[in-house]
């Protein structure tokens, strides 16, 4: 197994991005981080399984397999991203090198219990 890689990074330059990542051998997550500060660190404390973010102002949350693994209630989201960057980073380090079997996005924040729903089984 990889000892890192990025899953998705939506990406409005280095001060501005959603990023889900996974490093082994136990750790997946997802940080969000707006003007330069760190606005949310969503650890899943595992790198596989089924993941779902849902994230708005002060409202994130990542779900993996069917549990809440981790919430943010004071956060900003970055609104000037200008890319979506599946399997690696903008400019193209910390490469996935494994499969996405699907990969989603919804235009509104899911409830908790969708995302759940969405990963369980």
């Amino acid at each position: 197994m990889d000892s890192a890689g990025t899953i998705f990074d939506i990406y409005g330059g280095d001060s501005n991005r959603i990023e889900s990542y996974y490093r082994s051998p136990s750790a997946g997550a997802v940080f969000i981080k707006v003007n330069g500060s760190s606005q949310a660190v969503l650890n899943s404390g595992q790198t596989e399984g089924k993941r779902a973010l849902g994230y708005k102002t002060n409202d994130s949350i990542l779900v993996t397999d069917g549990a809440i693994a981790g919430t943010d209630t004071i956060c900003l989201i970055p609104n000037n991203v200008v890319s979506l960057h599946i399997g690696g980073l903008q400019g193209g380090n910390v490469q996935l090198n494994r499969a996405i079997k699907k990969l989603a996005y919804y235009p509104a924040r899911l409830t908790n219990a969708q995302l759940q729903a969405l990963t369980e089984g």
